[in-house]
């Protein structure tokens, strides 16, 4: 093998580049002979990609004819996916040119490789014919895209209905006024006072009457007048009754 290596010379960005094959100006250094030379880098896309793809930079040189599509004996430079196990996963790219000019190569679709563990493998094999063939890379891009990240909305903060406010208005309800009607003993009208009406019971209801003012018959009330005269004429009926008898006792004696 020819092993490749850091090359200052021709570099696309940055300060150098990745040299593989047979470069003449290394002159007597290396043998024109069937030889690989190669680099690689593991690589995995992860399975949840949306898509990928590979591009680089690339300065072809050789002293064969440029073809497009090389044999696998002939020389050739070449960009190949190898599996851990360093089989053949895919082939990229395989031809031999001869531009003499920083090119960028158009992008590779690796989408279908998402998940997988493996080797980026760039190489340059010479056939030893004498003719040789040479490759200089520079900037190789991964390109891999997801998909969008949702945005997380914050839910809006509950709204506080206010309390209602309760304000005691004091209604004043129209009731009736309990009046107490009390007959005094002497018979007369009553003076009539409203009942307390608070709304705690009362502790005392006051009532007041009035007697009537009565006739005096010979100094004396009425009923003591009756009285008297009850007496007088019960008295004279008993001596009436009295009278009677003795009268008629007196008329069934013995004649004379």
């Amino acid at each position: 093998p020819v092993p490749a290596a850091y090359s200052g010379i021709e570099k696309h960005s940055g300060l150098r580049s990745v040299r593989m094959g047979i470069d003449p100006a290394l002159g007597a250094f290396v043998q024109n002979k069937e030889s690989f030379s190669s680099i690689r880098q593991p690589m995995q896309i992860s399975p949840l990609a949306t898509s990928a793809s590979l591009t680089w930079w690339r300065l072809d040189r050789s002293e064969e004819a440029p073809i497009p599509d090389p044999g696998p004996a002939a020389d050739r430079q070449d960009v190949i996916l190898l599996n851990p196990d360093f089989s053949t996963a895919g082939i990229l790219s395989r031809t031999r040119q001869n531009s003499g000019t920083w090119q960028q190569q158009p992008p590779v679709d690796l989408t279908s490789y998402r998940g997988k563990s493996l080797l980026l493998y760039f190489n340059v094999f010479n056939d030893g014919n004498g003719l040789r063939t040479w490759q200089f890379v520079d900037d190789v891009t991964l390109t891999v895209c997801y998909p969008p990240t949702p945005t997380s909305t914050p839910a809006p903060p509950p709204t506080e209905t206010p309390t209602p406010t309760i304000t005691a208005t004091n209604t004043p309800v129209p009731t009736d006024t309990p009046f107490m009607s009390v007959i005094g003993p002497g018979g007369g009208e009553p003076d009539v006072i409203p009942a307390q009406s608070d709304l705690r019971p009362p502790d005392t209801v006051i009532i007041k009457t009035s007697p009537t003012e009565e006739v005096l018959w010979f100094g004396r009330s009425p009923s003591e007048v009756l009285t008297w005269i009850g007496i007088m004429l019960g008295g004279l009926a008993i001596i009436g009754l009295l009278a009677g008898l003795i009268w008629q006792y007196r008329g069934s004696g013995p004649s004379s």
